[in-house]
């Protein structure tokens, strides 16, 4: 890869909105992503995927920071869970002993890779049972991963289907409502 700028960038139009809208958990090692010259997903291939609706205050974060010694980008997925359930439960103490990439979707409808070469462990997860009656009730879970460049973008992805644009997806798993 060559270290040299190719291209200059115009002011955005106003048109996006901050906040995340789905988001798929994959277990790692279980997909292989293909990228094209552009580093953006043409193909993600293999593997399950477990679709999460999420709410409030999730959100993602990819910090980079370099320096002579290298680049490091910081990835830290903070995802909201209303209410609370023994699947739930069950599910993230599965991540707590594992490690995830994550498609993140935002509310603007595009969608990028967390954790592809590294994967993302979860390291914190609390279950908040609030004291008024108007408190939060559910879980807050943060994800942590270190990767060496920015989450790839899946190609053609949009606020209806965040997979429009790849040749192969994982098989999609659908959340659950428990009651």
């Amino acid at each position: 890869m060559a270290c040299l700028a190719t291209k200059g960038r115009l002011l955005p139009c106003k048109d996006k909105i901050g906040g995340l809208y789905k988001l798929w958990f994959i277990n790692f090692g279980t997909t292989t992503p293909v990228l094209n010259a552009d580093n953006i997903i043409t193909s993600l291939s293999g593997g399950s995927m477990y679709e999460y609706e999420i709410k409030g205050a999730s959100k993602f974060i990819q910090d980079m920071v370099t320096n002579s010694n290298g680049t490091s980008v910081t990835q830290t997925l903070t995802v909201d869970l209303p209410g609370g359930d023994y699947i739930t439960n069950n599910e993230l103490l599965k991540f707590a002993y594992g490690r995830v990439q994550v498609v993140v979707q935002d509310n603007f409808g595009s969608a990028w890779l967390a954790g592809r070469l590294r994967g993302l462990d979860m390291t914190t997860s609390v279950f908040d049972f609030g004291a008024a009656t108007t408190d939060k009730y559910g879980y807050m879970a943060t994800f942590l991963g270190s990767e060496n460049q920015y989450g790839e973008f899946l190609s053609g992805s949009t606020i209806t289907n965040a997979f429009a644009g790849l040749s192969l997806s994982p098989t999609k798993v659908l959340g659950v409502l428990v009651t």
